[in-house]
């Protein structure tokens, strides 16, 4: 008997929680706006390149409670994008300004909001 076949419970959860964890944990791009949405649904690491010469004011839709999702902020080429970020983040870094650097920071969710794991990479 195979694993997929098997009907041990603890085997068919370990086959199910291997075949989830790569979607989950994909990139997710984040379209570049003014108004850009953070969709956690599309994957525990977004990559967002603010806007050029406006601030840049996202929305997050979609936590779950218990995940750790990752945050990479590209600077547009000029290095005069600023993010304002949401209001469920609790103590975000600052966006580093460097032209074309990138910040990155790890943050744990309780369902409502995102907590900060660490301090984060400013202009990277």
């Amino acid at each position: 008997m195979t694993d997929l076949q098997s009907t041990d419970p603890i085997q068919n959860s370990h086959i199910v929680i291997n075949a989830n964890f790569h979607e989950r944990d994909s990139l997710y791009v984040v379209p570049t706006s003014v108004t850009p949405v953070f969709n956690l649904a599309a994957g525990r690491t977004q990559k967002l390149v603010l806007a050029t010469g406006v601030p840049t004011v996202p929305s997050v839709i979609n936590m779950v409670a218990g995940a750790v999702y990752r945050f990479i902020i590209m600077q547009n080429s000029v290095g005069d994008g600023t993010l304002v970020w949401p209001a469920q983040f609790k103590g975000p870094m600052e966006v580093g300004s460097l032209a074309s650097s990138c910040s990155v920071q790890q943050f744990i969710c309780d369902g409502s909001y995102l907590y900060p794991t660490g301090m984060g990479a400013i202009n990277v």
